[in-house]
C-alpha cells in the first residue's frame, strides 16, 4: 500500500473512533451534535412528576325502605320529628311519607265577657203569662192615694175584673188610711213610694232607710200588711241605694211602658203609647197623685178596652 493511502485510512479510523466516543458521550434526549463538533441548543425538558391520586369517598349504596305504616306499639315510646312532634308511623318508613299530626288548634283569646266579672243578676221579672196562657200586663199609678181620682180608677178596674198595683206616698197614707183600705179591700196591691216623693239617691244611708221606713210603716198601719215593693222617685236609684232597698227587704220596681200622663198630652197620645209599646209581662206607668188626672182616666178605660180585646188580663204587683 501507499504511503498515501495508508495515512487516509489511518485518519479515516481516527475520525471513526472519535465519532464513535462522541455518541457514547450525548445522552439520550439531547441532539446530536452538529458536524464540526458544536451541539445544538435544545431547551431542557423539567422533569416530570407523577400526579398521586387523592382517594375518594365512595357512598355505600343503601336499599331505601318501601314507606310503611306500621301501627304505634302500646309499650314503646313514639319517635318525633326534629320539632318534637310525634311521628304518625315508624321512621324507618320514607322521611317524605311521614304523616305528622295536625297542628293544635289554637286557643282563642279571653273575650271582653270572659275577663270582666259577670254583671249583678237582675231580680226575677214578674210573669209575662197567666196559668192559662193568656199575656199579662201590669197597671201601676204613682204619687196616690188621693180623692176622687184613685177611688175613680177603682171603679174603672172593676169594671173590667182588673187588679192594679198604687205605689203610694206615706204622708198621703197617713192623712187618709180609709182609702188606702178601701184601695186595697178591692183587690189591688198598695207599694211604696217614699214617703216625701224624694230622689233616694241624693240621700245618706240612713236617710234613704228613713224615708222608706216611714212610707212602709204608714201603709201597714192602715192596711196590715207592709209592703214587699219600692218604686223610686222619677226611678233614680243607683247601687248604694238598690242596696239599702235590698237589705230593707223590697223589691226595687220601675217600669217598660211610659206615656208621660202627668204632661196632659190628651187622651189618644196616652192610649196610643201605650198599645204601642205594651207587651206580655210589661208594667205601665201612670198617675193618680193630686191634680187633674182626667186624661188619665179617659186614656185607662180605652187600655183596658183594647188589651181585654187582645186577650191581656190584669194583673197587681206584690212582690216575687
Amino acid at each position: 500500500m501507499r504511503p498515501r493511502s495508508l495515512r487516509r485510512l489511518l485518519t479515516l479510523l481516527s475520525g471513526g473512533v472519535l465519532l464513535l466516543n462522541l455518541l457514547l458521550l450525548v445522552p439520550s434526549g439531547h441532539a446530536s451534535p452538529r458536524p464540526g463538533g458544536a451541539a445544538a441548543p435544545t431547551a431542557t425538558q423539567p422533569p416530570t412528576i407523577a400526579a398521586t391520586a387523592t382517594p375518594t369517598r365512595t357512598a355505600t349504596p343503601t336499599a331505601t325502605a318501601a314507606p310503611t305504616a306500621t301501627p304505634w306499639p302500646t309499650s314503646t315510646q313514639r319517635p318525633t320529628d326534629a320539632t318534637g312532634l310525634p311521628l304518625e308511623h315508624w321512621p324507618e318508613a320514607d322521611p317524605t311519607e311521614w304523616v305528622l299530626p295536625p297542628p293544635p288548634t289554637p286557643t282563642p283569646l279571653p273575650t271582653v265577657a270572659a275577663i270582666l266579672p259577670p254583671p249583678t243578676a237582675e231580680p226575677d221579672l214578674p210573669a209575662a203569662y197567666a196559668a192559662d196562657g193568656r199575656p199579662i200586663v201590669y197597671l201601676t199609678f204613682d204619687d196616690g192615694l188621693v180623692r176622687p181620682t184613685s177611688l175613680d180608677i177603682v171603679d174603672l178596674l172593676a169594671r173590667h175584673g182588673a187588679q192594679a198595683t198604687f205605689f203610694v206616698l206615706g204622708d198621703l197614707i197617713d192623712k187618709d188610711p180609709d182609702l188606702a183600705r178601701t184601695v186595697s179591700a178591692a183587690g189591688h196591691a198598695i207599694q211604696n213610694h217614699t214617703y216625701h216623693h224624694v230622689a233616694l239617691d241624693s240621700l245618706a244611708a240612713e236617710e234613704l232607710a228613713a224615708e222608706l221606713m216611714a212610707a212602709s210603716n204608714a201603709i201597714e198601719a192602715a192596711i196590715g200588711v207592709a209592703p214587699r215593693c219600692v218604686r223610686p222617685p222619677w226611678g233614680a236609684a243607683n247601687e248604694i241605694t238598690r242596696q239599702i232597698i235590698a237589705e230593707m227587704g223590697l223589691t226595687v220596681v220601675k217600669w217598660d211602658v211610659d206615656p208621660q200622663d202627668w204632661r196632659r198630652p190628651g187622651t189618644d197620645a196616652i192610649v196610643q203609647s201605650v198599645l204601642d209599646d205594651v207587651y206580655p209581662g210589661a208594667i205601665v206607668l201612670l198617675h193618680d197623685g193630686p191634680g187633674d188626672r182626667s186624661q188619665t182616666i179617659e186614656a185607662l178605660e180605652i187600655i183596658l178596652q183594647e188589651l181585654e180585646s187582645a186577650g191581656y188580663v190584669f194583673e197587681a204587683l206584690r212582690g216575687w
